[in-house]
């Protein structure tokens, strides 16, 4: 028996070198991509810094005809050191206003203009080998991003709700859908026939094989938020580890180093399992800044493991007003049961986006910087979170923020914490992600050619801290494979949230669910 993990931890760590020569025309354009180069230009005219990589790298890269002639004398500044060529032209196309387009029909790199697409007759400039670009989805289109988000807000949805149906009312609930959509993500990678068929129509993926890989590398670009200088924290990482010497194919590591940033991390699973698994949690560890602490418990790895693809995920944000300490008191917490606990409330008043709802109030919390916010649905009973619940889908979720209106409200929150874990396999293989989990059903050929690899575990864990001065918050997706063989008003609206209610943390700009919750009971951990 052998195995492959999948793991999920935000942040960022370099690509590996691509290697060995790719057979087709998409191989070559992502292993391109991957191609390490170093260079230090300074007020070079664009077309000339093309042309340099062009010969420095002997790859097929181009400048679209019209872009050449609008922006080709452009001086570029720029030095890298043995930066990826996929993320050096995207690096100099931003100083031009340019895209970089992959055509994966033909594998040529082009830099083209933002307003529009390559069109199928749109040729390039003379200092490429020229050739008709094919019309393909370029990196980041907006449009394919937001159809992207839509599916992966309402896969987090219907995995809540899930959960929470396996879980007591009184329990507390946190994870990262995004973490998670990101680590099956890359397992869709390698998945071929009904498995695929089966995980894209689970997961609410909008788009299939390339395109949908290419839009997540669009996402995660748009989380981090670039090189600018940031009053939060949001950071990504992706990694894969494999068992050393064991043969993975090369478009299936290729196609995860160029749109999740995830090299190839050879351990020995086979005899130095304690040693693979240690090395895995320190990465999480380090990547959640010491907040996901053994993801993978003892005997979650054996030796029949092959393959272990992480995502993980960190947020550290202060709140944009933030709450005074002075005025946070110990007051009775309404438990659904009907009994209390006591709890540090804390208390602000402020101008904030606000909706009175059917039977709940929503609330939205900016952090610092204003990408970031915490939602709140707040039901008007203490034993109401459950209807709340049933009401929370994608398009209500939607409807809702859509309503918010500025409101001068006086805001009680507690400050609480919380740490959640999970084994997914068994709740996605009912959400109709059966074929991932079987033997000799599943197929993940494309990963390494054969039939015997499947998914073992998928294990999730979160942690969240929210307090006067803001929030930090972390998570981490494991999935294990196995070979067998407005204007202010006089009065404020009260927000007492002193009963069980729901939170999100969301990306403002993309709409993206980075995290969600809910609190039962402050006091439990």
């Amino acid at each position: 028996m052998k195995a492959i993990y999948l793991t999920a931890v935000l942040a960022l760590i370099p690509a590996a070198t691509a290697g060995g020569e790719a057979a087709t025309p998409q191989e070559r354009a992502m292993a391109a991509c991957q191609r390490t180069v170093s260079f230090d230009f300074f007020e070079t005219p664009l077309d000339e810094a093309v042309e340099f990589l062009r010969l420095l790298s002997g790859e097929d890269i181009r400048l679209q005809q019209s872009a050449a002639e609008k922006f080709g004398k452009t001086p570029v500044t720029l030095r890298v050191e043995r930066l990826g060529l996929g993320d050096a032209l995207v690096r100099l196309g931003r100083q031009a206003g340019l895209r970089l387009f992959i055509d994966t029909n033909r594998g040529f790199l082009m830099l083209f203009e933002k307003k529009g697409e390559p069109a199928a007759d749109d040729s390039s400039s003379p200092l490429s080998s020229g050739g008709a670009a094919e019309r393909q989805s370029p990196m980041s289109h907006p449009n394919d991003i937001v159809a992207v988000v839509k599916g992966n807000n309402a896969f987090g949805l219907d995995l809540y709700a899930r959960l929470r149906q396996e879980s007591p009312g009184d329990r507390n609930l946190f994870l990262s859908p995004y973490s998670i959509s990101t680590a099956l993500a890359m397992t869709c990678a390698g998945a071929r026939g009904r498995t695929v068929e089966q995980m894209e129509q689970v997961l609410r993926f909008p788009y299939k094989g390339d395109r949908m890989h290419t839009v997540f590398a669009g996402l995660q670009a748009g989380l981090g938020g670039g090189d600018e200088k940031r009053d939060y924290e949001l950071r990504v990482a992706n990694a894969l580890w494999g068992q050393k010497g064991y043969r993975f194919l090369e478009p299936f590591l290729a196609l995860t180093r160029l749109h999740y940033g995830a090299g190839l991390m050879q351990v020995d699973f086979q005899n130095d399992t304690e040693g693979a698994r240690n090395t895995i949690n320190e990465w999480v560890e380090e990547h959640t800044n010491r907040k996901i602490r053994e993801l993978l418990a003892r005997g979650t790895i054996t030796d029949d493991v092959r393959l272990v693809l992480t995502n993980a995920i960190y947020f550290l944000g202060a709140w944009q007003q933030p709450f005074e300490e002075r005025r946070t008191r110990e007051e009775p917490f309404r438990l659904a049961s009907g009994g209390s606990v006591n709890a540090p409330l804390m208390r602000m008043t402020g101008t904030f986006r606000y909706l009175q709802g059917d039977g709940f109030q929503a609330l939205e919390l900016p952090y610092k910087g204003g990408d970031l916010a915490m939602l709140l649905l707040l039901p008007a009973a203490a034993d109401g979170l459950p209807q709340l619940e049933a009401k929370l889908t994608r398009q209500n979720l939607d409807a809702w923020i859509n309503d918010m209106r500025s409101e001068r409200v006086d805001v009680m929150l507690p400050r609480f914490k919380m740490t959640a874990q999970f084994e997914l396999s068994k709740t996605l293989s009912a959400m109709g992600m059966t074929d991932a989990f079987v033997w000799r059903q599943a197929d993940f050929s494309g990963m390494d050619g054969g039939r015997d690899l499947f998914i073992g575990l998928v294990i999730h864990k979160a942690f969240v801290d929210v307090n006067e001065k803001g929030t930090e918050a972390a998570a981490a997706t494991a999935v294990v494979m196995y070979l067998g063989s407005a204007p202010l008003e006089e009065q404020p609206v009260l927000f007492r949230a002193d009963r069980p209610f729901l939170f999100a943390i969301r990306h403002v700009r993309t709409g993206s669910i980075v995290f969600i919750g809910r609190l039962s009971n402050p006091r439990a951990n």
